[in-house]
């Protein structure tokens, strides 16, 4: 269904709203959504995606929002205010919470199979990333932001905090209530524990847990679901 056949079925007030964006919308289920573009050079394009109760903002210049085939956004809210910056939602993908951009060519990525209950995941500032791999599983209220939104300074002027990318790799867990800091590398098949606190990298095939997160085993991995669990009995913790 291209974008034009979906403008005539909103109600009137609705269809300036998308003007501000090149839009491609194929196959794309949209009920109970509300979108909102402004500025100059933007493109939305929904793959096949469905989207249920979720908004998108645009507010700027050259932005770009990518939603893969068959991923799924329910209750979601996309916000972006700058110039420049790219989303991208792969295939397959499970998303409900806030995805946001602020500030000029920042990027979010979600690899492809990923999910995320509830999940704040924000790209602050300039030219910073966040990356999750594919086949990631947030659980509900994990927070992840690129930047602290202020500044700290010290005596000379100079700012302490700066903005810094966050790298989550393939097939990563990570528990419900965590946090993960700016400037962290979290490695292939982790598991991070509910409420930790992650402000280190964090190497592949281990899980953490803990404020702030440490290791306490370095031999892990995981499975979605426990029909797939390996026939072979429990291991001691």
């Amino acid at each position: 269904m291209s974008f034009h056949a979906i403008e005539r079925l909103l109600p009137v007030g609705l269809r300036p709203a998308f003007r501000g964006c090149a839009k491609r919308i194929n196959n794309g289920l949209l009920g109970g959504n509300r979108l909102r573009c402004t500025g100059a050079g933007n493109r939305l394009a929904i793959n096949g995606a469905i989207l249920t109760r979720t908004s998108i903002t645009i507010v700027g210049d050259g932005n770009v929002v990518e939603i893969g085939e068959e991923s799924r956004l329910k209750d979601a809210a996309i916000v972006i205010r700058g110039d420049g910056h790219h989303l991208r939602i792969g295939a397959h993908c499970s998303f409900t919470g806030i995805l946001e951009l602020i500030g000029r060519g920042n990027r979010i990525v979600l690899g492809d199979r990923t999910s995320a209950i509830w999940a704040l995941i924000a790209a602050f500032e300039q030219a910073t990333t966040v990356t999750l791999g594919r086949d990631c599983m947030l659980s509900s209220a994990v927070d992840m932001r690129t930047g602290d939104s202020h500044g700290i300074i010290d005596g000379a002027g100079r700012r302490l905090n700066p903005a810094e990318d966050i790298t989550i790799a393939d097939h990563v867990w990570i528990g419900r209530g965590a946090t993960i800091l700016k400037g962290t590398t979290i490695g292939a098949n982790c598991v991070v524990g509910a409420c930790a606190v992650v402000t280190k990298d964090l190497p592949a095939h281990t899980l953490a847990a803990g404020i702030p997160a440490r290791v306490l085993r370095d031999d892990v991995d995981w499975v979605r679901d426990l029909g797939d669990l390996p026939a072979v009995p429990a291991a001691s913790t």
